[in-house]
Parts: C-alpha cells; structure tokens; sequence
C-alpha cells in the first residue's frame, strides 16, 4: 500500500522547498535493519527530481527521524514520466545530477560521462561517445550498465545503451606560468588524476557501508507496507568502486651520475648537461596523469622558491648529497623537478651552467611525493639545453582589426592589465585603434601607466624619430586612435506603467488582473500552461476565469519545482487554440492589469497573432506602482509587495492564486494611493508614475559599452560616469537610459556581450518588436567568441535554451542578421581582459576571490586579426577558412573617432567633469566594483 510521504512520516518537518519538490512523491516500500543501520524507502515521483534534493531529504530523515546517528538512510527513486519523454528530453534535463551522482560515486565515470557526447539513433538507441582511451575501455561495462538502470529501471524506458569511441582531442591549457624575472607567482603543480579520483573517492562507497550480515528483521511500525528484509541487490552506485591503487613510494634511487668522481654529461655535444645526448618526443606536463614509466619532458625553469625568484632551491641532505629543486613549465602546466647530485657534481658542474629561465629538456620518472602529495619528476637521468619553442603571436593580417571592449586592471577584480600595456600590443600588431572600456569608470586610460600615458609616449617617440629623419610630422587625426569608453550598466527607466493607454478614465472601467505560467521565458518557443483571471469593476471581482492549458509537450523539471503544475495536471487539458479566443473574449475592452504584466501580454499577444485574433491591449503594470510607490523597496516581487500591503498570497506561482493577489494589490493601489494623488485617467497615470532615483537604483541593470567619438562625447561620458557614481550609485553605478538620451551627443552605443540586453532578449526568445526596438536604440551590435559565453550551457537554469556551441553560434547569427537587416554595423570583439592566453591563470585566481561559482575560465585574452577571423569562420559556410571572412565594422567605428581633442588635456583626470552649465563637479577617484561580465 502507497502513502504520502506526509503519511510515512508524519513527524519530518521540510522547508518549503522541500515540499514543492516532494509534496506529490508516493513512498511504495521503507524497510530498516534491526539495528537502524540502514533505513531503505523507495519512492515514485510523477516529475523528475534532482539527486542533489533527495540527498539533502535523506539527511533530512536521518537527522529528524531515525533514532541512531549511525544510520544510512538511502532513497531509491523511481520516476514515472508522460509519454511525452524521451531518452533526448531526459537526457538534456537530467544530466547534470547524474553527473553528480557519478561524481561523488566514481570520479572517472564521472570525467568519462562528463566529456562524452550521447546520441540517440532510434528510440531505443542510446550512443555515448568517449575519447579512446584504456581508461574509456575499462570503465565502458560498468558504465554502460549504470547508464541502462538509469534509463530503465529509473525511468520506465526501453532502451539499450552502447559505448562508441572518438579520436582523442587536443587538450587546452588550463594552467600557466609567465617566466618573468620578477615572477614570483606560486607554485604550480600537476596532480595526477589517479591519485586526485582515489581521494575523492568516499572510503565506504557512495551510497554509505555495505549492510551488516547480522541483521535481524524486526517490525518498523504499525504500519502494514512497511517491510522488514535484507536489502536487495544494491543499486547501480552502491557497488564499492575500484580504486585505483595509491603509491607512496618515493623514488630516491640514485643513478651512476650521483656516484662520487662521476661525470654528469657523457656526450660531446655541449648542450648535454646531464647523461647521455637525447631526441625523443616530449610529452606535455598536462598530459601526465599519475606514476608511470620515464619521460621526456621540455620546458622553462623556474624558481621552486617565491621569494627568491632567481635562485635554484639546494638542500643538504644527512648523507652529503645535495638536493636541487626547480620548477618546469611547458606553459600549459607546472611540475617540481628534483635532482640528487654530489656536491662537485652541482658546484663544478651543472650550477654554472643551469639557469632559472633556462630552456631544457629533461628524462625522468615522474612519482607522487608522499609527503607534498604532488607529483614530481625525480631520478633525473639525461638533461640538456633546449630552444625557447614559445610562440610569440603577432598579427600577420593585411587589414588589421580593431578591439573595441577591453578592459585593463581598472575593471576592478576583474582585468589583470595594465592600460598601458593593452595599447602597447594592439599598436605593436599594428591596429589602428583600440577602445578601453573598463567596467563604470575611465581611470583605465590616465596615470602612470594609463592608456593614454602610453599614447603620448609613442606618438610623441615616433615624431621624434621622424624629425631627426628629417621626414614630416604624423598628424594625430591619421595616428594610431585611442578610442575612450566604458562598459556602463544602463537601467532601462523609460519603461513605463501604463503601456499603450488611450486616455480611459480610471473611474468606472473593467479589468482583467490575470497571470500566466508558461514552460518558459520565450513567447515564440515556450508554451502557456495555465491562465489565471479576475475580472474588476466598479472595485469589485464580478467574474473570474481559471484553465489549465495542454502545452503538448512535456513541462520542463525546473517549471514543475516553481508552479507544481506536472504532466498529468494538462494532459487532458485543452489546447491554446481553444482557450485562448473563450480568454480573449473574457477580456472584451478591459485594461489588462498585472504584476511584470509585459511578459504575460507578451504571451498574449504572440498566440493571438499566430490565430488571428486582434491584440491591441491596454496594460497597467503593478510592479511599476510598486516601484513609484515604494521606491525603497528592495525587491518588488509579487510576494514582496503582496507583503508589504498586508495582501495574503497562498500558493505562490499558480496563476489563478497570483492573479487574484495582485487583484487585491491593484484595488489597494487604487484606493490608497492613486485616487489620493488626484489621477483619474491613464494620461495622468502614466506621466504620475515616472521613475525618481530611488527607483531607478532597484532596476536591473543591463551592459553596454559606450565610446566617445570627439571631445563633446568625452566630455559627455565624464559627466554620466560622475552622475552615475553621484546619484546612481548602489552595487554598481547606474546609467538610466533618460540622462543618456540626454548627453548621447558625441557618444557611440553598443549592445555589449551575453549580459547586454539585445543578447537577453534573444537568449530568452522575447518578442519580434521588443527585438527590433533594442536593435534600432544602439549604433551597432557585438558577437564575441563561443569560448566567452560558453559557460551558459552548463547554466541550465538560467539558460535553459542554450544546450550546445551551436546555440550560442545561431545567437551570434541571428544578431549579424539583424544587423545587415536594420543596417547597424556588427563588431566581432573579444571582451579582452588580459593579453595572452598563458595570462589567464591570473585572472582565475583574481575571480576565485570574489567567490565566484567554480566554472571554465573563459580566454578573454587579446586577439590577432587572424585568431578573431578563425574564431568566426562558420558566419559564412562558403568561405571555410579564417583569412578569407571580413567581419567589417571595427575599423569602420574606429575611422569616425576624432582625434582634435587638444594635446594636453586630451585625455585629463576622470575626477573632475564638466556640468552642462560649464562648471564643474569633483568626484571620487572610485574604482568600479563591477563582476565578471559573464556572471552578472
């Protein structure tokens, strides 16, 4: 016999979280062993439930119910989805907690799952394609049996599961020093993966001890399903996982060369500094994954020691012997190398001829250091000076590009580069130009090592050069342009209360408060599942109007955790077609009323326009009274401002529940407030409710990057940046859209990258109007690298649309599109934060402490014409190769900056901006405090 779990457990107390997610699950059988070792409940659930949330429900039940500390308490779910599912669907929205699952099971299943690539040939096909590898070819039986529980037996699918194998992919660096004389960055060391996976590994297997052999049945309670047993045979985690074996060992054998009176080189070539003249292939430090045989490694010394940068590490050992330590790196990883030599050996021998910095290449073993528990190449036994085989990028391209979003360290926490030196490297490649846009503030391009600072050396070197040449002058208009900017963070505060209002006297008018869950953000891509309705007039509810709506698609996870409307709840359900003429016939002439009401017209309107039915509706936002009203405010949620009207708001996220509260909040908003202030039609209602700055600090701020092209622009930007530190100022400064109109006199607009609105507004898939008005408000759009926004596929929650790298590329499609569409030009950047792709190591560790969530750093490094052109060669299929695409727009934008800003105080302090009345305002030297574009 099924129960609740409520019913089970009458005594466990859940969060309201909890409940959303477990409130309809069935427990089908708990049994326990006699000694509360283990407490085992198998559970069904008509959705799909993330494996993190019934981990957190089993030490739940541990801590609340079962009365030994020492119980395992294990949950085996079992889902029993709609017909609508299938091993794709399933696939793409359970993945990430089977990850999870195998991560803290096996590490390596883990890795392999996470790397692979699933395919699905048929409907009871599923494909899981690995990188070959031995470690792929050992795990694949295991694998494949963990993966077919989990379709089957977890989900009620019939599907046979197989392993296919790729060629193995380049690996990226991921890790890198800069060997610079000053270095002194610490140490960076390779772990192997064996040892990292055995470690992570629980000692008593995932899912807790296997069950003790004395159990003893024993009556749980009076309940009649509860059964007493042995456990049956363990899940599919429940297998204790093999653990790679851990070695201790520490190789300190020494060869021949380490005996007293021993020569260390026994070649003739003089580049030999160590055993006998070599020429194999050399492996990279990335690649090394654990103990193993000898290799041959190449790299950079460095010093082992960070506050002694120049010098080698030497150690005497009890027995005489001297211990060398240095550090290698290959630029894509960093290992402790570590010889033992007599001290004739190292004195006469190798120290006058080894140096930090030095290029080598080395034969050793590489073995786990019991005590740093690191891996270290030891038993060194062949070395020799090698070739600097670093590759030094320059821009080869005949017509250079030109990067127009940069950031230097004035992106406070976020850029790790001097100003001085991003502009020395573009006019180095030979670029015409470079904007510097650091995040709300312009220090980036004065001081010591400011931008412009650079600018003036060199352009002042060059004329000096020529002079002495006897050649003429470069005039500043034709010489390498310094473009001024930042990346600003606009609020939109025009968006207004009342939207397409007709004059409608307030006093005697119907409305409809309605809401509407849907199964996403989109109104083109994403379903209505339920619309919710009150009718008002003459203040009171006079009808109401409540259906759910079959989407005839399944209802995302994540839809079904916020609203508990499931598969079941719409199956048989109308379609849209069908309700939505009875819901526009219900609304008649009324004005529309709701809380964020331009989503849920947005919804309106787009299905009204696939039927044919008109949709010229008046609208009245809430949440825009809620900000006039309560500009204080922190937040103005619905259930924020249903709290601080004392409106009672019961089951949150069901659209008849939300419309009728924000029907309550409307008539208290009527009553109190608007009738108070003299308003009596939506003219006045309208111009009533405009944004003061209280208000305009609690709205979402959006990216752009915005440049100076003459000195009204620059003395433009000074002024919103001083306005936005001044009065805008709360977390980050804010630009509202009103005072950009109003100095946008000499300023350039651009949509910025993925935290920008245009990029929003097609992520979630918004309307055909709200696109093409955010595409006609900027000067040109941006596209940027995949590698940039490719953190948004594993951020299924707040991208759910964006599965893939080929999303991401169709987003940067859709924006050239609209470009040539509107004649806006389209700026290929690169979001550079640092200059080169080793320095990005740098910014990783400036991130990790801002506590940002652990994910790939993107390579927001500087890029060549070339690199840029390669990075965006699927914008044109005919043309399969970088150099022949021309991504225009860079140079275009660079040629209209005017460079007569006057020779001294062209580029002056940002601390001192002009009022429009001609005089001026001192403002702090404030650092911006703006986060990871990526992350905002």
């Amino acid at each position: 016999m099924s129960k609740s779990l409520a019913e089970t457990f009458p005594t466990l107390t859940l969060t309201p979280a909890e409940e959303n997610i477990f409130g309809d699950v069935v427990i089908d059988r708990v049994s326990r062993t006699k000694r509360w070792t283990f407490l085992h409940i198998y559970m069904t659930s008509s959705h799909l439930i993330d494996r993190t949330a019934i981990n957190r429900l089993e030490k739940t039940i541990k801590k609340q119910i079962c009365v030994s500390s020492d119980t395992a308490v294990r949950i085996y779910e079992h889902f029993d989805l709609s017909d609508q599912y299938t091993p794709e669907y399933l696939m793409e929205h359970y993945l990430e907690s089977l990850l999870e699952e195998l991560r803290l099971y096996h590490p390596i299943l883990h890795v392999l799952v996470r790397n692979g690539e699933f395919s699905y040939p048929s409907e009871r096909e599923v494909v899981l394609t690995l990188e070959e590898s031995v470690v792929a070819e050992d795990h694949a039986e295991e694998l494949t049996r963990i993966l077919e529980k989990v379709f089957n037996d977890r989900c009620g699918f019939d599907v046979q599961v197989s392993i296919a194998y790729m060629p193995r992919r380049e690996k990226r660096s991921r890790t890198v020093r800069r060997a610079l004389p000053e270095n002194r960055q610490p140490v960076l060391t390779v772990r192997s993966a064996g040892e990292e996976a055995a470690q992570a590994l629980p000692s008593d297997g995932f899912f807790g001890n296997e069950p003790e052999d004395d159990r003893e049945p024993e009556d749980f309670s009076d309940l009649d399903y509860y059964q007493d047993e042995e456990p049956e045979e363990e899940d599919m985690m429940n297998r204790p996982p093999e653990v790679p074996p851990q070695s201790t060992a520490q190789d300190n054998r020494y060869r021949k060369n380490s005996r007293p009176g021993a020569k260390l080189s026994r070649s003739d070539n003089p580049d030999v500094l160590m055993g006998r003249d070599f020429d194999q292939e050399t492996t990279q430090i990335l690649d090394l994954e654990g103990e193993g045989g000898e290799v041959c490694l190449r790299g950079q010394i460095l010093s082992s020691d960070p506050k002694k940068s120049g010098d080698f590490v030497v150690r005497e050992l009890k027995n005489g012997k001297k211990l060398i330590m240095f550090d290698l790196t290959d630029f894509t990883e960093t290992i402790k190398c570590k010889l033992f030599l007599t001290a004739s050996q190292w004195e006469e021998e190798l120290a006058p001829k080894l140096k930090i910095g030095q290029f080598i290449k080395l034969k050793g073993v590489p073995v786990m250091d019991s005590f740093d528990h690191e891996l270290t190449i030891q038993s060194v036994n062949a070395m020799k000076i090698a070739p600097d085989f670093r590759q030094i990028r320059r821009d080869n391209a005949e017509e250079k590009r030109v990067e127009l979003h940069c950031h230097t360290k004035m992106s406070e926490l976020d850029g790790v580069t001097e100003g001085e030196d991003m502009l020395r490297r573009a006019y180095d490649w030979g670029m015409p130009g470079i904007a510097i846009t650091d995040h709300g503030v312009v220090q980036g391009l004065t001081g010591k090592k400011g931008a412009y600072t650079a600018w003036k050396k060199i352009f002042e070197g060059v004329n000096k050069k020529r002079k002495e040449a006897g050649e003429e002058p470069v005039d500043r208009q034709e010489f390498f342009k310094l473009v001024p900017g930042v990346e600003a963070y606009l609020v939109d505060d025009l968006k207004r209360t009342v939207e397409n209002g007709k004059g409608q006297a307030l006093e005697g008018a119907t409305y409809v408060v309605f809401d509407l869950e849907t199964t996403g953000f989109s109104p083109a891509k994403d379903r209505i599942i339920e619309i919710g309705a009150v009718k008002i007039r003459n203040g009171e509810i006079t009808d109401k109007f409540s259906e759910f709506v079959n989407p005839e698609r399944p209802i995302p996870p994540r839809i079904v955790e916020v609203t508990h409307i499931n598969d079941i709840m719409v199956k048989d359900a109308e379609t849209i077609d069908a309700i939505l003429p009875r819901f526009h016939e219900f609304i008649g002439d009324a004005i529309l009323v709701g809380h964020n009401v331009a989503f849920d017209v947005g919804f309106i309107t787009q299905n009204c326009r696939e039927q044919g039915l008109p949709a010229d509706y008046t609208s009245i936002d809430t949440m825009g009274l809620s900000r006039h009203y309560f500009a204080t405010l922190a937040r103005h949620t619905l259930d924020a401002v249903a709290k601080t009207l004392n409106v009672p708001l019961e089951g949150h996220h069901r659209a008849v529940n939300d419309a009728a509260c924000t029907a309550e909040i409307f008539l208290r908003f009527l009553k109190d407030y608007i009738e108070k202030d003299g308003i009596r039609d939506m003219t006045a209602l309208e111009k009533g409710t405009e944004m003061d700055p209280a208000a305009i600090r609690s709205l979402h701020p959006h990216h752009a990057v915005i440049l100076a092209k003459n000195t009204v622009g620059r003395v433009n930007l000074y002024r919103l940046i001083s306005k936005s530190h001044l009065d805008h100022l709360k977390r980050h400064p804010l630009i509202p859209k009103s005072e950009l109109e109003q100095y946008r006199e000499g300023l350039i607009l651009g949509s910025a990258c993925c935290a920008g609105e245009l990029y929003e507004a097609l992520v979630e898939g918004r309307s055909d109007e709200e696109i093409v008005r955010l595409v006609k408000y900027y000067d040109y759009l941006e596209i940027q690298p995949i590698a940039n926004n490719r953190f948004m596929i594993a951020d299924e929650k707040r991208y759910p649309d964006i599965t893939c790298e080929d999303d991401i590329r169709e987003l940067n499609r859709q924006i050239l599109r609209l470009g040539k569409q509107y004649g806006k030009p389209v700026v290929a950047t690169g979001d550079a934060h640092f200059l080169d792709p080793e320095d990005e190591i740098y910014r990783t560790i400036v991130l990790s402490g801002k506590e940002m969530d652990a994910e790939e750093a993107a390579p927001l490094y500087l890029h060549t014409t070339e690199e840029m052109l390669a990075e965006f060669d699927y914008l044109d299929p005919k043309r399969r190769t970088g150099s022949s695409l021309r991504i225009p727009g860079g140079s275009l934008i660079c040629a209209t900056v005017s460079r007569r800003y006057g020779r001294t105080n062209a580029f002056r302090s940002s601390r001192t901006a002009t009022r429009p009345c001609g005089g001026s305002v001192m403002t702090k030297r404030t650092r911006c405090t703006g986060r990871n574009c990526r992350r905002s």
